[in-house]
């Protein structure tokens, strides 16, 4: 073999190895592309309909907006839609709603929620708490089946107590052996109402019986400050209206005696009629308006009063000033 053969020999050998190389290194990209996951399609749809719920959020329609992220988060289970659930369902005054979601997305978010986000959920869960009512259902067996207006809520629980928004609700508790217990009620923002009414087992011929009316009792509540003193600056308005109503009548009286006595002015007891008079005229109009200062406060008092109380129902998004901070 020349010295010719063996340099084309050995060159041919050199790119043998430097394509075979590239070969297997153009194997293995192609290879680790395949094994690269492809996006899930469901994923997709979810992030699209997310976007249009922020997108409605955006212009104000809540309720759009709740059934886009809705139908997002049960495509695609991704925990900060639950986030923008819980505040558009905060906007369209759901507040017990709100509450669960929230709780939930905290639940489900775990370690991967920012610090600030949950100090700032934290927060608005305390605001939230003053607009709903609290039910807890005592003397009541564990784990009945709880309707509220018809829709099954879970079962009861003695820790956990039903949270209601502001309303009227008709409660049916079921559980096997024992005959249904019907509730009516009235709830309240931010109060606490316990309902003390045992179950009747069926066929049983002594216990407690049910009633309709659930025996709820509201541990807090009622008249509010403002309202208290409304009725007071009223009431004392009222007072010295009848003061100054008693004053009307007697310079009314002292004026007749006046009449008759007019006949000699210079008399006593002329000048003793007309000084009284002018004494009662005083004190009428003194009473008179000091009584109309005093309804007119209570009326200004019982207005601010029911201004507070529409603006403390009122939701704001005051912990996220940006509205929806979540993203997909």
């Amino acid at each position: 073999m020349t010295e010719r053969a063996v340099w084309f020999m050995g060159r041919f050998a050199t790119w043998s190895i430097a394509f075979m190389a590239i070969a297997i290194f153009s194997l293995g990209e192609a290879e680790a592309k395949k094994k690269k996951p492809a996006k899930d399609p469901q994923e997709e749809v979810a992030k699209s309909a997310f976007h249009e719920g922020m997108k409605l959020f955006s212009q104000d329609k809540y309720a759009e907006a709740l059934e886009r992220f809705e139908f997002s988060y049960l495509t695609y289970p991704n925990p900060n839609v639950l986030f923008n659930i819980a505040m558009c369902q905060k906007a369209l005054y759901r507040f017990a709603d709100s509450i669960e979601t929230f709780r939930r997305f905290l639940t489900k978010g775990g370690e991967k929620i920012p610090e600030k986000h949950k100090k700032a959920v934290e927060v608005a869960l305390q605001d939230l708490d003053v607009l709903v009512a609290r039910v807890r259902l005592e003397e009541v067996p564990p784990d009945a089946e709880v309707e509220v207006n018809g829709e099954a809520v879970g079962t009861t629980s003695q820790d956990d107590p039903l949270v209601l928004d502001p309303g009227q609700y008709e409660i049916i508790i079921r559980k096997p052996g024992y005959e249904p217990l019907y509730l009516k009620i009235d709830a309240a923002a931010g109060a606490e109402l316990t309902i003390a009414t045992p179950m009747k087992l069926e066929g049983s011929q002594t216990g407690a019986q049910a009633t309709e009316s659930g025996g709820a009792q509201e541990k807090d509540g009622g008249l509010r400050p403002l309202t208290v003193a409304a009725i007071g600056a009223g009431v004392a308005g009222l007072g010295m209206g009848a003061v100054g109503t008693v004053m009307l009548v007697k310079s009314n009286k002292l004026a007749d005696t006046m009449d008759e006595e007019r006949t000699n002015p210079d008399s006593a007891p002329y000048e003793q009629a007309e000084e009284d008079y002018q004494s009662a005229r005083k004190w009428m109009i003194i009473s008179y308006s000091i009584a109309g200062a005093l309804i007119a406060t209570g009326v200004v008092l019982f207005v601010l009063d029911r201004k507070k109380a529409k603006k403390d129902k009122v939701v704001t998004f005051a912990p996220f000033a940006g509205g929806i901070v979540m993203t997909f």
